[in-house]
Order: C-alpha cells, then sequence, then structure tokens
C-alpha cells in the first residue's frame, strides 16, 4: 500500500469514483495524502453502502479538503 500513493501521483488519473465503500478516518487520509499531488484530478466522488456504519464525518472530510488544492483540474467534488 505504501507504493500506492506514488504511483497514483505519476499517472494522469481525471477520474476517482468509489461507490458503496467501507472506508473510515485513516483510509481517507491516506487517499487524500495521495490524492494531493494529482494535478490532472478533475473529479472526485465517494458515497458509502447503504445502512453501512463506515461513514466519514463532516470533521474528518474537511480536514481532507485542503490537501486537495494543489489538484487545479478539480471541477467535481462529491463527498
Amino acid at each position: 500500500a505504501d507504493k500506492w500513493g506514488p504511483a497514483m501521483k505519476k499517472n494522469s488519473i481525471t477520474e476517482w469514483e468509489m461507490e458503496g465503500c467501507y472506508m473510515r478516518a485513516p483510509e481517507a487520509n491516506y487517499l487524500f495524502n495521495a490524492f494531493q499531488g494529482m494535478n490532472s484530478l478533475e473529479k472526485l466522488y465517494f458515497s458509502y453502502a447503504d445502512g453501512s456504519d463506515y461513514y466519514l464525518d463532516d470533521g474528518i472530510m474537511a480536514r481532507g479538503i485542503p490537501s486537495l488544492a494543489a489538484c487545479t483540474a478539480m471541477r467535481d467534488l462529491d463527498l
């Protein structure tokens, strides 16, 4: 997993969508840190599985948003 972040930054990924995901704060923090250097990222979308206990509150998501500031191509953010 440690090599995943640098690999993401070297690719020209423009959209990242996660539907029905099961993610808690550590996973969200890892993803936000990996997204930080993705200049080509235009769209980021997360949705959680219905009835799931895995969800991120607004505070956790708000802490991740500043790391997206480098994503200058960002056009759509749906968390």
